[in-house]
């Protein structure tokens, strides 16, 4: 987020056009990687049965960006205060998702913080007023190794062609 607040809010600031354009390079680049936390975050949050409708909320809340953005040029008329403008409303976006959406329970899983993933499970849990099963709230699990690499993607051909038709859609 910091690098996508820089690159965006440096934009308003140059005045060639090459170094314009690998800033604009940079700030999609950085902007993808936070849309992409951002809808991995939203699918952990909901069940497998939700999670069309979710994908969809949040594509749809993107769209909503893009109106707004509209708006905002369109107000102001000028482009370094546009620029300006959308970096001041990213970093306050970035504040307050930071202060208010809890770290990802898998990640805290993996990384054998179990502890910490249970209390955001039960927090949840209490939340959506769902009753954990006596082994959930245990969270007795034991991650073995490092985790997934991206090399096991190549181990099986199945997995391998549906991550290309994903990277292609991306």
């Amino acid at each position: 987020m910091l690098c996508h607040f820089g690159t965006v809010f440096g934009t308003a600031w140059v005045k060639s056009y090459p170094v314009y354009v690998a800033l604009r390079f940079c700030t999609t680049f950085f902007g993808t990687g936070a849309f992409l936390t951002a809808f991995v975050i939203g699918m952990e949050f909901v069940g497998p049965s939700q999670r069309r409708v979710a994908g969809i909320v949040i594509e749809l809340s993107w769209c909503d960006g893009l109106f707004l953005e509209t708006g905002i040029a369109w107000l102001l008329r000028d482009g370094r205060y546009f620029q300006m403008t959308i970096s001041v409303f990213s970093v306050l976006i970035a504040l307050v998702l930071a202060l208010f959406v809890p770290e990802s329970a898998r990640w805290l899983l993996q990384k054998g913080k179990n502890e910490e993933a249970r209390k955001i499970i039960m927090k949840a849990a209490k939340v959506n007023g769902v009753t954990l099963s006596k082994k959930a709230e245990k969270l007795n699990i034991e991650v073995k190794g490092e985790g997934e690499t991206i090399w096991q993607m190549f181990t099986y051909p199945a997995l391998f062609a549906r991550c290309l038709i994903v990277f292609g859609n991306w």
